[in-house]
């Protein structure tokens, strides 16, 4: 039981409406980082993608920091190479292929 919910006990409609929310979720912050590419080229900057680490230290750059010494000492210090390698992809690109797959699943479970 999960916050007083049981998941085994949810409607069939229920879950396939929080797949939902979750895809518009990931999909709609995809095109919102992509839209945030293109505004920064429209303000006159040149055309560059920015990676994730810069958008989200723009957007609150305290929990990014925070972030580094957090899993290196309470979760696994190798970790924090493949998170480094994550941040600088584009910032798009992770909701993007979260989405993604998010739909997949929900194609394969509808079979």
């Amino acid at each position: 039981m999960a916050n007083g919910i049981d998941v085994a006990r949810t409607s069939p409609r229920a879950r396939a409406r929080a797949g939902w929310i979750v895809l518009t979720a990931l999909f709609g912050i995809a095109l919102l980082f992509a839209a945030w590419d293109v505004m920064d080229y429209a303000a006159g900057n040149a055309w560059k993608i920015a990676p994730l680490g810069q958008r989200w230290f723009e957007i609150h750059k305290n929990s990014l920091l925070v972030l580094q010494p957090a899993v290196e000492r309470y979760l696994f210090p190798d970790l924090w190479s493949a998170i480094q390698w994550l941040l600088q992809r584009p910032a798009w690109l992770l909701p993007a292929i979260g989405g993604t797959l998010v739909a997949a699943f929900k194609a394969v479970r509808r079979r």
